[in-house]
């Protein structure tokens, strides 16, 4: 029974009735079925004793029996129709419930579809039963339960039905009594239904969702959820059984003439939930509030009735739980007893329980202590009257909140809050406390500064945020709030603050540092005057130059020497700097040698200086050059001149070019041959003739044809004039015909012109005929008209026929293409024409088959030669090959290929040797090369069938588990653990995968994997709350188990909690003594891991307190009185034990007033912590009294009042006085309170009279420091 309240949103669920103590997982709360036993089993006819039997077999793995764990609200598969509000709920509260069966399948039927055993061989309808037993106690004296089905209905075969042979559900209950073996009835223990009880109801007309029977809708009736309970008051001590079983049914049929049972198609599902808990009447009366009555939840009516027979006082809070009532509280009359009277569905049996109504007062409250960084705990002192406190509920004014005893919360902000503290009790009565909490201020710190640098820059880092007052450490041992550091590596600070609280905070950042580049000029150091350089960067990624210019390619043009600067950046921003000096390179002086004036025509030499390499305005080059010019005037010449360094300059020169003079030739141009020619000159001052004759005329005999010349020179200029005298010819007597022939060429000349002639070879005509091999002169003499003999020669050249040859293959393969090339023997140059019509030296043929062509060349003289040509056919190579063509998957074929010098493969491989792995059947292709012809052999690789392996077995284990691993698909196997077997069991400490191999018939490998996930362990832990007791008491420590769904516990010494609940979640036991625990914790997968914990009684506080002063003084009686520990606790103080006066509040100013003080007085203290442990002392305060002197003395040795001394100061430490007469002299000096002046000085009596004195003291009594000074008089006397 639980009950549920909302407390400021949060729901709160109070247990009233302790559930399930002595039977573990009967509600299957742990999610599995431990603690029960399943079975599947058949049911069948018995020829034999003519009854049905079952045959049952634990099957604790059962598939058709099933945990559902669906969220509230899932339906039936099938029942889907029902009323609103009437819903077939799989689990209708939302909790863990088991089904037995399985929705729409008779498993002893098998599918109708494709069958192969008869009908009548299927006897055996499927059965499903589950067991849970236990020893029944007070706290099972109570088994509540819930149960529904569902029964296929066979209404148009009921003639082939009887009785039992129907869809089934039972549930019952036995009680065996250990000790004599007996049973022991138990009232309504047993629950029956079968297809046709009248209390099922139908599903009504809806659809079916799924169903492979055949049936339809209207053939399923079902019981919706039903609550029971059942008294085992009467049966403690004896073995309790719950069983519950449903079973298909059976259907008669006629087999080889008989009518039989066999296995039908009409089955039974149910669903099943229990509970035990103590049978009692449970009441709730709150301070305030309407008194509630709760009595155990399940059963079948509930009458209320009280001591007085007011029976009209109970008020049904919720009709759907007739369970709980309500009492008006002006109804409430002390002393009468509450009386309850259960009825159950199925029997007549009632159960009548009694209660009275005890008030329950809640009182809550709490104290805090601030700690730092607005960490703040709170202690619970609450109390409570009549009940236990259940739950606690914080809110902590902030929007959070919490459900533990004694929190521990932080704040984020300082300030003030004000603090809420509901408690509940386990009835559920609650109450509410607020208090204002204040949460001092703590920073939130922050690193002001840059995080990312450059090596080499300086790093400042200041902390924000923290309170005036506090103290810095940095990791790098620095004390001040700002530090400067230089950046040589990415790196963290932290820093460590204490404020004035001593309260410590941290906060670190991280600084990344990036290098710098190293910066580069690349470029001309060097440049001529007024040339431009060009500067490259490099080494950074953007660059910034001195001349204001950002690219890395700079052009200047300086005049004179400059330092060009340029500073480099990475991406993170990191400079570099460097500079390069550019000089400034002198230009050559150039200068031009050579005459100022030169005659016309003639060569003049110039020549250039001043540099290494020289260009002329005419693009001439060269440091000295010749010069002429045929016209008259200035001609200016210039030079570039280039120096060692590329420098260049600029020289001109002008030259005067003066005339030559013109010379004039007079005289004979026409003689006969024989005869005198006779020249004269005139236009110079000097002359020479070609004979170096200097007159101005010449005469001579010529015979043929001759030029005569002269130099005239004027000024030093010259000038040459010649003259052609010729002889007379006869009357145009000339030669026609071919004076270039080819070799073999007849040759015909033909004279004409003359009267006569005469060739050399004899012939008189004015033709001749001749075939010349070889160059000839031939000569004709003649007689022209004008009888002047003239004699003429012809040369014939005689041309060489080119001698031409063929060069190239002659053979070749089929269809390969080779090359012809035409070629002149005899040095001419030709063109070349071939007889398949192709033109050019050289030919490509591609050859199929004997082949012979022809070409002829032809010079440039146009002398032809002929040649021929002839390629034979060579046939391709055979290949053949060696080795492996069926193969398995994976391996690798070694093929070799013969026939052939060079191979290459179709798919790009080459040479004779073929290795591969093909992933399918495929054909490779060699290409062998022999003698230039190449021949093909395709080769087939054929895969052989793999085996497919594979690995079945278990997917998870926990650590240090066994477990087996089978290989399947093969007929050997090779585990890569070295087995050999297709099973192997192992143990692992990590996920592991397994591989194994295995070898077919057919010799191929196939491999498979198998990865067994090591489960991780459960992270078991146990979580210890410590409420720490008063002195000489034990510790109240509460234990939580976390981590796992099932726990166990165990300590090395007895604790009776851990005794009596040692499966529990929770546990609160008392610690006097260092005591080890120990948890074993189980999870989902069933793995199990441990945990211990060593508990020590916590430190008790002790009763410390400040007394100030511990000296009073009269003048003022005032003292302070400060508690300091115990922490958040109460204080007493009674300043005189011996009067009654008591004072509150750890901090007390307290004035003793101006009356008669004792010399000393005893103060008693008491102290209350949050714990309401006691805690009591006393200390003992003192009474100053003063330094006193007598007035006078009379040192006249009669021994009485001889002295002067002083009296009292029992809490003076230091005290020193002197003593001076009228005129200020020091008569006497004393250094403590036992020194005593006898009126002498200097050993001699001082005269009478009144001398004064002046007394310091110092104390530090109990640490109470007191100085002063006193004066006063004191008269000397007889």
């Amino acid at each position: 029974m639980r009950y549920f309240y909302t407390i400021l949103g949060y729901l709160v669920v109070i247990s009233v009735f302790a559930v399930n103590e002595d039977t573990p997982n009967l509600s299957f709360e742990n999610g599995d079925f431990e603690g029960w036993t399943l079975y599947e089993g058949d049911y069948y006819y018995d020829a034999s004793t003519d009854s049905l039997k079952y045959v049952w077999t634990e099957n604790p793995a059962s598939s058709r029996i099933k945990i559902m764990s669906t969220v509230k609200g899932a339906m039936d598969p099938t029942i889907q129709c029902a009323p609103k509000g009437e819903e077939f709920f799989i689990n209708p509260d939302g909790v863990p419930v088991v089904r037995l069966g399985i929705p729409n399948k008779s498993e002893g039927l098998f599918d109708r579809t494709g069958r192969t055993t008869p009908r009548c061989k299927q006897l055996n309808a499927k059965a499903e039963r589950i067991e849970y037993k236990f020893k029944a106690t007070e706290n099972t004296s109570l088994l509540t339960y819930k149960f529904a089905f569902v029964l296929a209905d066979p209404a148009s075969q009921n003639n082939a039905h009887k009785g039992e042979e129907l869809p089934q559900f039972i549930f019952r209950i036995k009680s065996i009594n250990p000790t004599t073996g007996l049973e022991k009835a138990v009232n309504c223990g047993e629950y029956a239904v079968k297809v046709g009880d009248t209390s099922l109801e139908l599903n009504g007309s809806c659809a079916l969702s799924s169903t492979n029977q055949g049936n339809n809708a209207k053939d399923y009736k079902y019981k919706n959820w039903t609550t029971g309970a059942i008294d085992l008051s009467k049966h403690i001590g004896n073995e309790v059984t719950i069983e519950v079983i449903t079973h298909d049914c059976l259907v008669r049929i006629s087999c080889s003439g008989d009518t039989i049972p066999v296995a039908g198609g009409h089955e039974s599902w149910g669903y099943f939930w229990a509970e035990t808990k103590n049978l009692s009447l449970t009441t709730k009366n709150c301070e305030g509030e309407n008194p509630q009555l709760i009595a155990p939840e399940g059963f079948y009516t509930y009458t209320w009735t009280r001591s007085d027979s007011l029976n009209n006082i109970f008020k049904t809070i919720d009709p759907q739980k007739p369970w709980i009532v309500e009492v008006d509280k002006a109804n409430v009359i002390d002393s009468l007893e509450y009386q309850c009277n259960l009825g159950m569905e199925f029997c007549a049996t009632k159960i009548k329980l009694e209660s009275l109504l005890d008030n329950i007062i809640v009182n809550p409250d709490f104290t805090t202590q601030d700690s730092c960084s607005g960490l703040i705990k709170f202690f619970d002192s609450s109390s409570i009257i009549g009940d236990k406190i259940y739950s606690y509920y914080w809110d902590f004014g902030d929007s959070t909140y919490s459900s533990l005893k004694n929190p521990v919360h932080t704040y984020k902000e300082p300030g003030i809050y004000f603090v809420r503290l509901t408690i509940q009790s386990a009835l559920g009565c609650e109450k509410v406390i607020e208090k204002e909490v204040k949460v001092n201020y703590f920073p939130k710190l922050q690193i002001d500064g840059k995080n990312k640098f450059c090596k080499g820059d300086s790093i400042y880092l200041e902390v924000l945020e923290a309170e005036k007052g506090s103290k810095f450490l940095w990791n790098t041992g620095d004390t001040l709030q700002k530090i400067a550091t230089l950046a040589t590596e990415s790196k963290s600070f932290s820093v460590k603050v204490t404020d004035k609280h001593g309260c410590e905070y941290s906060k670190n950042t991280s600084v990344f540092v990036y290098e710098k580049p190293t910066v580069r000029i690349r470029g001309t150091e060097k440049v001529c005057y007024g040339d431009t350089a060009m500067l490259i960067a490099g080494g950074a990624v953007k660059y910034s130059w001195n001349t204001g210019a950002t690219t890395d390619t700079l052009l200047v043009k300086p005049l004179e020497n400059s330092v060009y600067t340029l500073t480099g950046y990475t991406n993170n921003g990191c400079p570099d700097t460097c500079s390069i000096m550019v000089s400034v390179l002198e230009l050559p002086k150039i200068t031009i040698e050579g005459a100022e004036e030169v005659c016309q025509t003639k060569t003049e030499k110039l020549v250039a200086t001043g540099a290494k390499t020289y260009i002329w305005n005419d693009m001439f080059t060269g440091k000295e050059r010749n010069i002429v010019s045929d016209s008259v005037g200035l001609i200016t010449y210039s030079v570039v001149g280039i120096d060692s360094n590329k420098c260049s300059n600029v020289a001109k020169k002008i030259i005067t070019i003066k005339a030559n003079p013109v010379i004039s030739l007079t005289g004979d141009s026409l003689v006969c041959q024989g005869e005198v020619a006779k020249l004269s000159a005139s236009g110079a001052d000097s002359w020479e003739w070609h004979d170096a004759s200097t007159k101005s005329s010449y005469s001579s005999m010529i015979n043929a044809p001759v030029t005569w010349s002269i130099t005239g020179t004027t000024d030093g200029c010259s000038s040459t004039e010649s003259k052609t005298i010729y002889i007379k010819k006869p009357s145009n007597v000339w030669i026609n015909g071919n004076t270039e022939i080819c070799e073999g060429d007849t040759l015909k000349l033909v004279a004409s012109g003359a009267k006569s002639y005469n060739w050399n070879n004899g012939s008189t005509r004015d033709s001749m005929i001749a075939q010349p091999t070889q160059t000839t002169q031939y000569q004709l003499n003649a007689i022209t008209d004008n009888d002047c003999r003239i004699t003429k020669n012809v040369d014939v050249i005689v041309h060489k026929n080119p001698i031409i040859e063929i060069i190239g293959d002659n053979s070749a393969c089929e269809n390969q293409t080779i090359k012809l090339r035409a070629k002149v023997l005899n040095g001419e140059t030709a063109t070349f024409d071939w007889t398949n019509g192709a033109k050019g030296d050289s030919i490509d043929l591609q050859i199929t088959k004997e082949t012979g062509i022809g070409v002829i060349g032809v010079s440039l003289n146009k002398c032809k030669g002929e040649a021929s040509h002839t390629i034979m056919l060579k046939a391709p190579p055979t290949l053949t090959y060696e080795g492996d063509t069926a193969i398995c998957p994976g391996e690798t074929t070694q093929i070799i290929v013969k026939g052939a010098s060079t191979y290459v493969w179709a798919h790009g491989k080459e040479g004779a040797f073929l290795k591969e792995s093909p992933s399918d059947n495929t054909t490779y292709i060699a290409k062998g090369v022999l003698g230039g012809c190449v021949g093909e052999l395709p080769i087939q690789i054929t895969l052989k069938e793999q085996p497919n392996v594979y690995i079945s077995g278990v997917a998870q284990v926990c650590p240090g588990d066994t477990f087996t691993i089978s290989a399947n698909g093969a007929q050997f196997y090779q585990w890569n653990t070295g087995d050999t077997t297709e099973s192997i069991t192992k143990s692992q400490n990590t996920t592991t995968t397994y591989t194994v191999t295995g070898t077919g018939d057919n010799g191929c490998f196939g491999k498979g994997s198998y990865v067994v996930e090591l489960l991780p362990l459960p992270d078991i832990k146990i979580e210890t709350e410590n409420a720490v007791g008063c002195p000489n008491t034990p510790d109240t420590v509460r234990l939580t188990a976390t981590g796992g769904i099932k726990y166990s516990w165990s300590s090395n010494m007895v604790i009776p909690e851990i005794e009596s609940y040692p499966h529990s979640e929770n546990l609160l036991i008392l610690v006097e003594n260092e005591t080890k625990i120990y948890l074993e914790g189980k999870d989902e997968n069933g793995c199990i891991n441990y945990d211990e914990v060593s508990i020590t009684k916590s430190p008790r506080q002790t009763l410390t307190f400040e007394v100030d002063p511990i000296l009073i003084e009269k003048s003022n009686p005032v003292i302070h009185l400060k508690g300091n520990t115990p922490i958040n606790a109460e204080w007493q103080w009674t300043p005189n034990i011996y009067e009654d006066l008591v004072l509150g509040g750890n901090s007390v100013i307290h004035n003793y007033g101006h009356g008669a003080l004792p010399d000393s007085m005893i103060i008693a203290i008491r102290s209350l912590d949050s714990h309401n442990c006691e805690y009591k002392d006393s200390v003992t305060i003192y009474v100053w009294k003063d330094v006193w002197a007598p007035t006078g003395f009379t040192p006249n040795a009669d021994e009485n009042n001889d002295l002067f001394r002083f009296y009292g100061g029992q809490f003076i430490d230091e005290f020193s006085f002197i003593i001076y007469n009228r005129l200020g002299q020091i008569v006497f000096e004393g250094e403590s309170l036992e020194d005593q002046w006898d009126g002498t000085y200097k050993d001699e009596p001082c005269p009478l009279g009144v001398y004064g004195w002046v007394a310091h003291y110092k104390s530090n009594y109990k640490n109470y420091n007191k100085e002063g000074e006193l004066r006063g008089y004191v008269t000397l006397m007889k």
